[in-house]
């Protein structure tokens, strides 16, 4: 797998609790308590998902922090949007720019 594999939108003020974690496929999640609670817990162990902890304590040592979002914060940074449709399009835009830069750079 290439680039970004999974984007999701959830809807205006939507929490993320464990019922919503658990129904996507994660490959690596921090330390908030959704990720970390016992039905968390129990449903990846139920499904035979392997995680990939996040270092405690050291959110600046994320890669998805300081590639990914850096770049797409940078990207956002001047521009204005009437709704959220646009604002969701315009993300998938750049991941698809930036997959195929990230396809380019790896051959």
């Amino acid at each position: 797998m290439e680039g970004v594999v999974h984007m999701e939108f959830p809807e205006q003020g939507q929490t993320v609790n464990y019922e919503r974690y658990i129904s996507t496929l994660r490959v690596q999640h921090d330390n908030a308590r959704p990720h970390t609670s016992r039905q968390t817990q129990d449903a990846l162990k139920q499904l035979e998902l392997t995680t990939l902890p996040h270092l405690a304590y050291s959110p600046n040592l994320a890669p998805s922090g300081y590639y990914l979002f850096l770049q797409l914060k940078k990207y956002l940074k001047g521009h204005y949007y009437d709704n959220d449709e646009e604002v969701i399009a315009d993300v998938r835009r750049w991941c698809r720019r930036l997959n195929s830069s990230l396809t380019a750079c790896a051959n």
